[in-house]
């Protein structure tokens, strides 16, 4: 043992199977996303049975949020009573297995009645069990690192590359490999594919999460063993109040969602810009190279930050630098749309730039809260950012739909549905506002973000690693 943990050999062999989770949940994370939608619509030939269906499962973001709280809440528990987390995985693992392969077993012969309650409540549990992938991440993350500001560094560089992996594995893997399940030899729909295609993808995702609690395990078991400071120990009112009454973490979160709604916004908008232009047969690989852009750029740049950038510093330029592309954006839609699509993905992969730090920001906050008040919120605190991407989706459908009947697309949906090109004039007064809507507005949400940090967000990186130090000492008491 070193301070406490066990040596650092083990220690950073145990963080790197941290970041293969990464590589794991990919396969369970993404399918049922895909293809539950596909499956239901193709299972009923009554489409107000998949409308009914889908009205229900709409809801699925709710049930997110309402689980990453609960998760959360439960992860921070655990972590003061037992100081593991594997337990909790083992359980959501196969819960997220059954329901999977459940989204996808065909029960329509029970009748529509039974089908509209069935796949509605196992989508909704495969959607719970998602959110609660993230604060059990995040627990591991904590017991498996502690105070040891180099291995959370580390953990996070690591999580960058195993990301890349697993972005690639579903952007451009996952529904290929899919495919060969549903589509027979003469082209032909095989209803079974979805559910053994399921089933091969939960087999690897419970395969790869077992090799990850038998290599993290060790560690776990010895730092299990460490003292708790039973006056550290936070209710559920008082990790809410942690929540609210932190500005440095105010401030990282209002940068997180102001970055995730910018990225929405944009992202919702674009398909309507090449429609108008007559181009929509390209949109496909327009967004093609925006994300191969930002799948292969966002890697490059958050571990060239760690190399040459400080923690504290990365945040800051990499905000700015958001803001910066996704300006040029509008300039790049004046060219050609396909220059927009390089500098979206650009304006991506700048956002990224603090990727080699990842969750450290939120937590080194959080290690504030701890160090005023005596009680360990961190988990719980850290689990609460992915509640500004959940934000982000409730917001981007009404907010493109405003801005539709704002900018007045109608007039040119109407062209477009006749097959009729829109006048220039048409188009220079509705595509130059999409345009300002798709670039300008964007970046000024996402510099909003930005100001809070560079008002709010003062804590140095050598303040963290003191209150990361402090608090552990404070909790091992």
């Amino acid at each position: 043992m070193e301070n406490g943990y066990v040596d650092k050999r083990l220690r950073r062999k145990s963080l790197n199977w941290y970041a293969a989770m990464n590589i794991a949940n990919i396969f369970i994370s993404q399918f049922a996303l895909m293809y539950f939608s596909s499956f239901v619509s193709y299972l009923f030939e009554d489409y107000s049975v998949y409308e009914k269906i889908s009205s229900v499962t709409s809801y699925a973001a709710y049930v997110k949020l309402a689980a990453l709280v609960a998760g959360a809440y439960l992860a921070q528990k655990m972590f003061f009573t037992t100081g593991k987390i594997t337990p909790l995985y083992k359980k959501v693992r196969w819960i997220l297995f059954i329901a999977t392969a459940g989204c996808f077993v065909d029960v329509s012969f029970l009748g529509a009645g039974f089908s509209m309650v069935y796949y509605p409540v196992v989508y909704l549990v495969y959607q719970a069990g998602i959110a609660l992938l993230s604060p059990i991440q995040i627990a591991m993350f904590l017991i498996l690192a502690g105070a040891d500001m180099d291995d959370r560094v580390y953990a996070t560089s690591r999580t960058v590359i195993t990301g890349f992996f697993a972005t690639f594995i579903g952007s451009f893997i996952l529904s290929n490999v899919t495919n060969l399940f549903l589509y027979t030899a003469d082209g032909m729909m095989n209803m079974w594919g979805y559910l053994i295609a399921s089933a091969v993808m939960g087999a690897i995702f419970l395969i790869g999460s077992e090799l990850i609690i038998r290599n993290i395990s060790s560690v776990e078991e010895e730092t299990s063993h460490l003292p708790r400071n039973p006056v550290s120990r936070s209710s559920f009112g008082e990790m809410v109040k942690d929540v609210f009454t932190n500005a440095p973490y105010a401030a990282y979160w209002i940068h997180s969602l102001a970055s995730y709604i910018a990225s929405a916004i944009t992202s919702s908008l674009v398909m309507y810009y090449w429609w108008g232009i007559g181009a929509f047969a390209d949109y496909a690989l327009g967004s093609s190279i925006t994300s191969m852009i930002s799948v292969f750029g966002s890697p490059v740049v958050a571990l060239a930050a760690k190399k040459f950038l400080g923690k504290k510093k990365a945040l800051y330029v990499s905000a700015v630098m958001e803001v910066v592309m996704r300006l040029m954006s509008f300039v790049a839609l004046k060219i050609s749309i396909w220059a927009f699509c390089v500098t979206n993905g650009l304006a991506m992969v700048m956002g990224a730039i603090n990727n080699a730090y990842g969750l450290n920001y939120s937590l080194d906050s959080a290690e504030i809260s701890m160090r005023k008040t005596g009680r360990d919120s961190r988990i719980f605190m850290v689990s609460m950012l992915s509640v500004s991407s959940y934000i982000s989706s409730f917001i981007a459908s009404p907010a493109r739909n405003f801005i539709m009947d704002v900018i007045g697309y109608d007039e040119v949906n109407s062209y477009r549905i006749l097959g009729s090109t829109v006048p220039d004039a048409l188009w220079e007064v509705v595509g130059g506002k999409l345009a300002v809507c798709m670039s300008v507005i964007p970046a000024m949400i996402a510099l909003v973000g930005a100001i809070c940090l560079f008002v709010m967000y003062k804590t140095s990186d050598e303040e963290a690693v003191v209150n990361a130090i402090e608090n552990e000492k404070y909790l091992r008491m």
